[in-house]
């Protein structure tokens, strides 16, 4: 019984790229008119997506209390560059 030949990334010590897990990016809103900024904002983002053939990605808004509201996207790893490029979110996590 013989071996399977080694395939190109074994020979050479390479390996396959390891993918990133899903990054979730924030853009904060505060104050009275939190609220139908950060919807008018997760509109525009929904857009950005569709237009730019973005898969994968999930938004909404959620708020860390009285005054605030940020628009969310969580993306995979193949969308996540071309997102903090264009939309340049306050954070990341």
């Amino acid at each position: 019984m013989t071996s399977p030949e080694p395939t190109a990334s074994e020979v050479d010590g390479a390996t396959s790229p390891v993918p990133q897990p899903p990054l979730t990016f924030y853009w904060d809103f505060f104050g009275p008119r939190a609220e139908p900024t950060a919807l008018h904002f997760k509109k525009h983002l929904d857009e950005f997506l569709l237009l730019n053939s973005l898969l994968g990605c999930e938004t909404g808004v959620s708020s860390d209390g009285p005054g605030h509201l940020a628009a969310f996207c969580r993306a995979p790893s193949a969308a996540q560059d071309a997102i903090a490029r264009a939309l340049r979110p306050r954070r990341a996590l």
